[in-house]
């Protein structure tokens, strides 16, 4: 199993990241802030993270799997129950939860392939020309109505 973390701007959480040791055949490979999150998804079999709407989406757009790992988050969002519903996500409480949902996923394909399809459901490449239609047909100038003339 080859473990990316990504921490972001949370130089705290990168430390504490950099510190976990790991042994063979499980590799970890840390990142602060980094701009290939679109590759490093595009590589990945399984998303394991926190609630997010940019990151969700960029799931989606690679039909990536998720494994929601804040119970806080998860409990106040409404991001994790539509992927839960359309089977793209399984939700996990605490870490030995989602420790044990990450292992049953990597060893069930079957799962993993059904959670891809729900995935690919979720997306929506085409948001932006979607929003811009409906956007532009509400200041669509409203033709006037043709009145009936009597002879």
């Amino acid at each position: 199993m080859h473990i990316v973390a990504i921490a972001g701007n949370d130089r705290r959480e990168l430390r504490k990241l950099e510190q976990v040791k790991v042994k063979a055949p499980v590799s970890l490979r840390v990142f602060g802030w980094t701009n290939d999150i679109a590759a490093l998804m595009q590589a990945a079999r399984l998303l394991v993270t926190k609630p997010g709407g940019l990151t969700i989406s960029e799931a989606a757009l690679c039909s990536l799997p998720v494994v929601f790992f804040d119970p806080s988050l998860v409990q106040s969002s409404s991001t994790p129950s539509g992927w839960f519903d359309a089977g793209a996500a399984v939700i996990a409480q605490g870490p030995v939860e989602t420790a044990s949902a990450i292992v049953s996923l990597l060893r069930n394909g079957q799962a993993t392939e059904a959670m891809v399809l729900g995935s690919k459901q979720m997306a929506r490449p085409h948001a932006r020309r979607e929003i811009a239609a409906l956007a532009l047909n509400l200041f669509a100038p409203v033709e006037p109505a043709t009145r009936r003339m009597t002879a």
